[in-house]
């Protein structure tokens, strides 16, 4: 009995601990990205009462590519279109490329 609810509560915080690790590495290694077409990560800020992270990301004028797509359904001009291409390229060139280094 009454032990064993202790062992998976004990788990489910262990995992959880894990989770939590595992995602500010990532923050450590995404806040140290410098490159003109990647939102930069400032900081994490954990929340303890709703046991939430919180990224604190630069500001995107623009909004989300996704939002615009979306309230654009008709498509980008062609124009419009090659350049975001372009510039998600570079940015992706950088992150195999150059940031690894």
């Amino acid at each position: 009995g009454g032990t064993s609810g202790n062992g998976e509560h004990d788990r489910s915080d262990a995992m959880q601990q894990s989770l939590i690790e595992g995602l500010l590495r990532e923050a450590r290694l995404f806040s140290h990205l410098k490159h003109r077409n990647i939102i930069q990560l400032l900081g994490v800020s954990p929340s303890l009462p709703t046991r939430n992270l919180y990224l604190v990301m630069e500001y995107a004028h623009g909004g989300a590519l996704s939002h615009l797509l979306e309230q654009r359904q008709s498509g980008l001009y062609p124009t419009v279109f090659i350049e975001y291409a372009k510039q998600i390229a570079d940015g992706m060139h950088y992150l195999h490329e150059e940031a690894c280094e």
